[in-house]
């Protein structure tokens, strides 16, 4: 009974340490999401100046679109995913929209994790990208893969850019979006602007191509902020459902100690009581001296 008893308290001991852990995570996780969340606004802000860049600088001389899309263009995808595991089922859902477009398409892939799960089911991509570990890396990581895109851009022909990420709204629900990157909507750009066609300094051409260029630079940066933000905030989720199962797991095992430790009460009191009636028994049968 001893034994038993102190197995329980061993496996409670363990599972209270995996709860420290769980619950360590589940911090570390939601100071990143916090992190990702503060820099998402600053984003949108840049996308918004580059957007405006663009719808001004179109009205110069009526400037025709930056590029159409063509009936077959090559395309090139980006698919934003986790880093690291025990987020949930993110990286499967985000494989489920992404798969089909693997083929024929230029892919690059971002996160480890959702770059394994990917050659695990046999999907070709071009290049992996590592998510930082902090908030701080995103910007670094969205330059390099801006330079990904523009060195395939170089040589592709009719060039569509995609990319594919997730979002975790406030609702604590995930959704997976699919967003072109290129071609630019000049059509909804256009709407944007206002006031009087800017003075220029350089060809309008170039102008055009290199606001193009920050405005696909922003959305790469979107890209990644939203992505570590949903990861992080997958990996709250997932770690407050493990907390709760630990938790009710301690009760369980509480329960268990307590159940065991009455149980090996009784049995030391039954003990006592038969040693206190064999020994009454044997000074009743021992014989009187006289």
């Amino acid at each position: 009974m001893t034994d038993r008893l102190s197995d329980v308290r061993h496996h409670i001991g363990t599972v209270a340490q995996l709860g420290a852990v769980v619950n360590a995570m589940r911090g570390m996780a939601a100071a990143h999401a916090a992190q990702a969340r503060a820099l998402i606004p600053a984003v949108h802000a840049y996308e918004a100046v580059a957007t405006q860049a663009i719808a001004a600088a179109m009205r110069v001389d009526n400037a025709t679109p930056i590029s159409n899309a063509a009936a077959t263009p090559t395309r090139c995808l980006v698919v934003f995913g986790p880093e690291q595991g025990f987020c949930g089922a993110l990286a499967d859902r985000l494989l489920e929209v992404a798969a089909p477009l693997f083929a024929g398409s230029y892919v690059l892939v971002v996160g480890s994790r959702l770059a394994s799960l990917a050659s695990d089911r046999g999907l070709e991509f071009a290049q992996g990208f590592a998510m930082p570990t902090r908030a701080a890396g995103l910007t670094a990581l969205a330059t390099r893969m801006g330079d990904a895109v523009a060195a395939w851009l170089e040589q592709a022909s009719h060039p569509h850019v995609a990319m594919i990420l997730p979002r975790w709204t406030d609702g604590q629900r995930l959704s997976i979006d699919n967003q072109t990157l290129l071609p630019v909507n000049t059509a909804a750009i256009a709407t944007t602007s206002c006031g009087l066609p800017p003075l220029i300094q350089i060809p309008l051409q170039r102008l055009l191509a290199e606001l193009a260029d920050e405005h696909l630079f922003a959305r790469l940066c979107e890209g990644t902020a939203e992505t570590f933000a949903a990861e992080n905030e997958c990996r709250v989720a997932t770690m407050a459902s493990a907390a709760s199962s630990i938790e009710h797991r301690l009760t369980d095992l509480r329960a268990a100690e307590r159940l065991t430790r009455q149980e090996e009460i009784t049995a030391e009191v039954v003990e006592l009581a038969a040693g206190a009636g064999a020994r009454r028994h044997s000074a009743s049968t021992r014989p009187i001296r006289r």
